[in-house]
């Protein structure tokens, strides 16, 4: 039984993941997260959000686009989000092979259960036909989940290089969280 305990022990070290490797891992999901803003950004200002009104696929009975600019743009915006979903269940399980990671993982499976919740606040959204409170709770989310991703990369980073020793000077770090601060309370209220 002992034998037999530690070759399972043994079998999930080797499925450790470094620090160094789960911070490019962040990085990618960081980086995932930021184009669906862009995407979503350019969604926007091309009013190209009902270009597709049917959800998952862009029309009744046809999943793929027509040949119309604003369908694609939308369709392209959905298509990249499942991309993203995945990026960002990657990281959410593999956070839980990174030794030392602590309150990380809770953050990287939070950081993914947002991300999957944007498919039906999409859905909402078109349903709605782009009701200002549901495109704004969309686009907070989106905004939160970003931020998470960064605490996250922080954070490994901060693991890999083995230091707690603050990056910037207090000053700075106090006037970064007045700069955030302020940027949140600009998303709020529009």
């Amino acid at each position: 039984m002992h034998v037999e305990s530690s070759t399972t022990l043994g079998r999930l070290r080797r499925l450790e993941l470094s620090p160094a490797r789960y911070f490019q891992l962040t990085l990618v999901s960081l980086g995932a997260l930021w184009l669906i803003v862009v995407t979503g950004a350019a969604l926007r200002l091309t009013n190209s959000g009902l270009g597709c009104r049917h959800w998952p696929g862009c029309e009744k009975g046809a999943p793929l686009p027509a040949k119309d600019y604003h369908a694609f743009i939308e369709f392209g915006n959905r298509a990249l989000g499942g991309i993203v979903i995945l990026v960002v269940l990657l990281t959410a399980v593999a956070a839980f092979f990174v030794p030392g990671l602590g309150r990380g993982r809770r953050l990287a499976v939070a950081i993914f259960v947002g991300t999957l919740a944007q498919a039906p606040l999409g859905y909402l959204a078109v349903h709605s036909d782009l009701h200002w409170p549901v495109v704004a709770a969309h686009l907070l989310l989106s905004m939160a989940l970003l931020a998470g991703a960064v605490v996250l990369s922080l954070e490994t980073l901060v693991l890999r290089s083995g230091s707690v020793e603050p990056f910037a000077p207090r000053e700075l770090r106090l006037w970064s969280l007045a700069v955030a601060a302020a940027a949140g309370i600009l998303l709020v209220t529009g």
